[in-house]
């Protein structure tokens, strides 16, 4: 396993002490165009200041930023240097540049299962950046798991918790103990997967409420073993062609479900949307709520389950006694996609 960061990430960079744990599996991406530690293993990027540059206003994030662009330009080289690890885990947080190096390999590494660790924007990040950051966080078809924090609930007790050296203080104590718990799930998982907060585990997307477990919520893990072995890269790799596919595997690999740090807020509207549905019809129904806390891919197999007994209950109704209660994902949402 490979652990990336940059040298730009607010928390996650070269300086974080969790890191040193695991000197031999960490690759510090560059971003600023030079080394920045000789500790790790580092991967420069081309960029280079432009100094008669002069920004008014806000600089401009993801393919429109100029470090984005540079890094893009060597995106073949940034792929080969992760070898033929079977995994790449992508640490991130409120910094957008710190999400550059997964956006950049991410469509083009057909090669590895990539990992997300991720924190959401801090309370008093401009809403243009949240934007930004919501977007590209829910579109990530190529992504096997998904670790997300949610800083507004992760300081939930103190919403004016604002001061940076304090937040890097508060989110190191909380990795130290969690993050043994991330590489481990991370080397025993078999299919794409989200991290559960109730059961503290990795859910697979397809099991979601019933792949839920908490009795072992508090139990800890000590020891770290990943394979952090030399890896190597293989050649004459063959792109994917255009869908539609003619390959059962291709098209389910295409419409495969896909973890989304909205995903429980979704789940619950679709749950409320079929209670109202089953009450318009009398329909007998009892739904219990999703254990789920975390970015989960918004349905799974229960969801599924309920919607088909919903459909065939339905069908035993005339279709002019139908009652089919308004219902706009986006508008229950409150139009913030």
């Amino acid at each position: 396993m490979y652990i990336v960061v940059t040298d730009c990430g607010y928390f996650w960079n070269h300086n974080n002490p969790i890191l040193k744990k695991y000197k031999e599996s960490v690759i510090v991406v560059c971003l600023n165009g030079q080394k920045v530690t000789d500790e790790y293993r580092c991967f420069v990027s081309p960029y280079k200041i432009d100094k008669r540059q002069i920004h008014i206003g806000q600089v401009p994030q993801g393919p429109q930023s100029e470090k984005y662009k540079a890094l893009e330009s060597v995106a073949d080289k940034l792929v080969f240097s992760f070898g033929y690890h079977e995994d790449i885990l992508f640490l991130t947080d409120d910094n957008s540049e710190s999400l550059y190096p997964f956006l950049v390999a991410g469509y083009k590494n057909n090669y590895n299962k990539k990992h997300l660790c991720a924190i959401s924007p801090l309370i008093y990040d401009c809403s243009t950046y949240k934007d930004f950051y919501n977007h590209i966080m829910n579109d990530f078809p190529f992504l096997s798991s998904l670790f997300y924090v949610d800083i507004e609930e992760f300081f939930d007790e103190d919403k004016r918790f604002n001061n940076m050296k304090k937040v890097n203080e508060r989110m190191t104590s909380y990795f130290e103990i969690i993050f043994p718990r991330i590489l481990n799930g991370i080397h025993k998982l078999k299919e794409k997967s989200y991290f559960d907060f109730s059961s503290m585990e990795y859910v697979p997307l397809t099991e979601g409420y019933d792949g839920i477990d908490i009795s072992e919520k508090h139990k800890t893990i000590d020891k770290v073993d990943f394979d952090i072995t030399p890896g190597f890269f293989t050649l004459g790799l063959t792109l994917l062609p255009d869908y539609p596919f003619d390959s059962p595997y291709d098209i389910e690999r295409t419409e495969q479900l896909t973890a989304r740090i909205d995903g429980k807020k979704i789940c619950n509207i679709l749950r409320e949307q079929r209670i109202r549905l089953a009450q318009a019809n009398n329909i007998p129904f009892d739904s219990e709520e999703c254990p789920s806390i975390g970015p989960c891919a918004g349905t799974c197999r229960k969801c599924d389950s309920e919607a088909t007994y919903l459909r065939e209950e339905l069908e035993k109704i005339p279709p002019e006694k139908r009652v089919y209660p308004h219902f706009d994902v986006l508008e229950e949402m409150g139009n913030d996609r």
